[in-house]
């Protein structure tokens, strides 16, 4: 098999490495930055603490703070117009979850090429170099710091979309600080845990796999299944936040060459129908989407359950090899008090009637194996009980 692997980002990692941003800056150059961040950031104080550190360091910044999530293409343009009637920025910074970090990729690809951002939609690939930019996770979930794809709402078309670009989107420097992870309430360390999870699980079972990302994933999915559950649990706990997200960028560096496919396609619809988070609709599916592809890849489903400490006996089945690792996704989402669709005032009708979106979605074509409609429909009401 011929393979390749492209690493993207650069990484610096380590307790307090997000305090020495205005260096790193400074260094460069850069005299005028915009950091991209929600308000949410601020209220915990992880903005202020950039923010002193570019002071420190002489960096003028201006912030630009109206983040949707899932953000569209509208509120990316809003803030791009701002950073140019801003003047004078040498540098985007995004803080935050993967919603900021898209903003901010968006907002770096129209620093350098012209508007609408839907002309770099569907493969439209950005021809020139947006500005340097830097990448500050706040979540351990999407490991978006480290790929080159920006997620974006089309509003015109009602759907996500991806920007795939090394021009752009590629961090000149990604800061993975477990300390601006410590507060991170349990709910929302659960739901991007869960993400983090689904890429690296979806991306080691998929058509599109390599031996690099493999190795990344297997690694993301041991460190996932130990540490989530006890930073749940206990947010403080140093070891398991920093493993956390440790795992969620290695995922992110693993997916991002090898691909997710039904766990993300089926999340991608169930979120644009109940209006939910990105990582809880991705959780709702993912345990389900590994249970269908195990008869197409058995070896592949059984590492994810090793990973999770499972023993399988000599000769397994391929359908016992997806039961029982489908069963430790459902109990791994159960440690984690992960909402189940049903209890989220949606109905069973509405989450079946998603159903076309499906074989659409831009990761489908990523799986080992297709579904026929009456599969999906069937899955997706799987889904909705949460049953294998």
């Amino acid at each position: 098999m011929i393979s390749s692997f492209s690493v993207f980002a650069p990484p610096l990692m380590g307790y307090g490495a997000s305090d020495i941003i205005g260096e790193k800056c400074r260094d460069l150059g850069l005299t005028k930055v915009i950091l991209v961040h929600d308000l949410g950031v601020e209220k915990a104080g992880l903005s202020q603490r950039i923010e002193k550190s570019l002071k420190n360091a002489g960096v003028e910044y201006v912030s630009f703070k109206e983040i949707e999530p899932d953000p569209t293409d509208v509120s990316i343009e809003a803030g791009a117009r701002f950073a140019q009637q801003s003047g004078g920025i040498k540098a985007v910074i995004g803080l935050g979850g993967g919603s900021s970090l898209d903003t901010a990729k968006g907002i770096n690809v129209l620093m350098g090429n012209p508007f609408p951002l839907s002309d770099y939609f569907l493969g439209g690939k950005p021809t020139q170099k947006g500005l340097p930019l830097f990448l500050i996770p706040t979540t351990a979930g999407t490991g978006s710091e480290c790929t080159q794809s920006c997620i974006v709402s089309d509003t015109k078309n009602k759907r996500k979309t991806t920007i795939r670009s090394s021009n752009c989107n590629v961090a000149t420097l990604a800061i993975i600080d477990p300390a601006l992870t410590l507060d991170l309430p349990p709910s929302l360390t659960a739901i991007t845990g869960i993400d983090a999870f689904a890429h690296a699980a979806e991306s080691l079972t998929g058509n599109k796999t390599n031996p690099v990302s493999d190795a990344l994933n297997k690694e993301s999915l041991r460190l996932i299944s130990k540490n989530l559950p006890i930073a749940f649990k206990d947010g403080h706990n140093r070891e398991a936040r920093e493993s956390a997200l440790l795992a969620a960028m290695m995922a992110g560096m693993g997916f991002t060459n090898s691909m997710c496919h039904l766990g993300h396609s089926f999340g991608h619809a169930i979120g644009a129908i109940a209006h939910i988070p990105h990582g809880l609709a991705i959780g709702s599916s993912i345990a389900q989407a590994i249970c269908f592809v195990a008869d197409a890849t058995p070896e592949r489903v059984k590492a994810i359950g090793e990973c999770m400490g499972l023993t399988f006996p000599s000769g397994v089945s391929a359908e016992e090899i997806g039961r029982r690792t489908g069963e430790a996704i459902l109990k791994l989402k159960a440690d984690i008090n992960l909402p189940e669709l049903k209890s989220l005032n949606v109905t069973r009708e509405q989450i079946i009637a998603a159903h076309p979106l499906i074989p659409k979605d831009g990761c489908y074509p990523f799986a080992v194996k297709t579904m026929t409609e009456e599969q999906i429909k069937e899955y997706l009401g799987k889904m909705y009980d949460n049953v294998l």
